[in-house]
């Protein structure tokens, strides 16, 4: 939906006055964000739309409604955390009208390092407040678990968008949903709402404390770990958000309870299957209007690598020490690519650039292509082939047969997974601005 389109009768009805200011706002990922006054009787109401644009990576999935947000924003009002008030919520559920809060999302251009270790304790504290909540008090509408089971309920999830939007071969997807689902954590004795994709960017900030708590569109009902282990990743492992283990130990002080760090574990490799299957439907939607397409493709290879870590810890495999794949100079390419560089570097500098992810580092990925792409697909044949006692002509009809083998069962997981590691390790290479944040290992999770 874009600004043209907005219903502003709707808007007015629904704010109760005039619209004096309605222009689009930055950010919103993948959803649309419009700035909104409305001159009311009582003054102006400072506001914001939100709205669905069919470009995201949950774009004509479950995930898509803003009616998610919007039965949290009615549950948690009034309840001592920073949320939005809810205004109003479109019949059709394409548009979402907010009260605007102040405060900025930018976590790690804070320059105080003690202001930003408030920052930093205050998302803590909101966190276990928001844990704390009674959902049976919330009324909240969010589905119930099927089989009653919320570790498994929530992981459906990822598994139905895996099956029906990821189409190319996902061996490593695949392994990690069958084995976290067999090993699914039990119930806990009370479900907590879970904001379900907390971190630095999804929250705003001011004068030391956390002043609103945003983007809930995977929330769910589950186990409070399950938000932890999404904090472990988003959080600590890509973002630098201090201190994993002291942060837990924190919310438990701050909660009174003890945590189950295997849990938390558990529920990271979650994170990262979300993460991974998020990133990769993106790649592979055909929808016209995809978003942050640059970022994921920087993205899957670290996203890989960890959860191979991520799995091998679980299923206690000791990953080995492997050896970067050598390659060789495609001459007449990188003559080209010399040139595109020069033309980009007097481009100016566009927002995806701030992430790591635009045309300077498409540019590096492209020479780090021409230089290693056949000695990494090469080396994946290769260890396919020694993974499966059976030789694959191509890079293709390799990976497909892992695809195949982990589907069937016929692979053994200590086997797999440093296949996995193997693939990543080489295949990181050909991502070199984002090497350095590949080569962080898993973050610990102290017991």
């Amino acid at each position: 939906m874009s600004l043209e389109t907005l219903d502003r009768d709707w808007i007015e009805r629904v704010a109760g006055g005039t619209i004096e200011r309605l222009e689009p706002m930055a950010g919103g990922g993948s959803r649309g964000m419009f700035l909104l006054d409305v001159a009311t009787s009582d003054g102006l109401r400072e506001l914001v739309v939100r709205t669905e644009t069919g470009g995201g990576p949950y774009a004509a999935t479950d995930l898509v409604a803003l009616g998610r947000e919007a039965t949290v924003y009615r549950a948690l009002a009034g309840r001592d955390l920073a949320t939005p008030e809810l205004v109003g919520l479109s019949d059709d559920g394409q548009a979402l009208v907010a009260s605007r809060l102040s405060g900025s999302n930018d976590y790690r251009g804070i320059a105080d390092p003690d202001v930003q270790q408030s920052v930093h304790d205050s998302y803590i504290e909101h966190l276990a407040r928001l844990h704390d909540q009674d959902v049976d008090e919330l009324a909240l509408d969010l589905p119930a678990p099927a089989d009653d089971n919320h570790a498994r309920a929530w992981l459906a999830t990822w598994d139905q968008l895996f099956r029906t939007q990821v189409r190319r071969p996902a061996p490593l997807l695949r392994f990690a949903i069958t084995f976290l689902r067999e090993h699914a954590p039990d119930n806990l004795d009370r479900a907590a709402l879970c904001h379900g994709d907390v971190g630095p960017g999804n929250f705003l900030h001011e004068d030391g404390k956390i002043t609103g708590m945003l983007d809930w569109e995977l929330c769910h009902l589950g186990d409070p770990h399950d938000d932890l282990g999404m904090l472990a990743l988003r959080a600590h492992q890509l973002n630098g958000f201090g201190d994993l283990n002291a942060d837990l130990t924190l919310y438990e002080n701050l909660r009174g309870v003890e945590l189950d760090r295997t849990r938390i574990r558990h529920y990271r490799a979650v994170a990262l299957v979300l993460a991974l299957t998020t990133s990769t439907m993106q790649l592979d939607s055909e929808a016209t209007a995809r978003v942050q397409v640059p970022l994921f493709l920087h993205l899957v290879p670290v996203l890989q690598l960890l959860l191979a870590q991520s799995l091998a810890e679980l299923v206690k495999v000791e990953l080995p020490a492997v050896e970067d794949p050598a390659g060789h100079d495609d001459v007449e390419g990188l003559e080209g690519l010399a040139a595109l560089r020069e033309e980009i570097a007097q481009m100016p500098v566009a927002d995806s650039s701030l992430l790591g992810a635009g045309p300077n580092e498409l540019a590096m990925h492209a020479e780090a292509a021409l230089r290693l792409g056949d000695a990494v697909r090469q080396l994946e044949i290769e260890t396919a082939s020694k993974l499966l006692d059976v030789h694959a002509d191509t890079h293709a009809d390799a990976l497909s047969a892992v695809d195949a083998a982990v589907a069937n069962g016929s692979v053994a997981p200590e086997a797999f997974l440093t296949w996995a590691w193997q693939s990543g390790r080489a295949r990181r290479l050909l991502w070199p601005a984002w090497v350095p944040v590949a080569d962080i290992p898993l973050i610990p999770i102290d017991d």
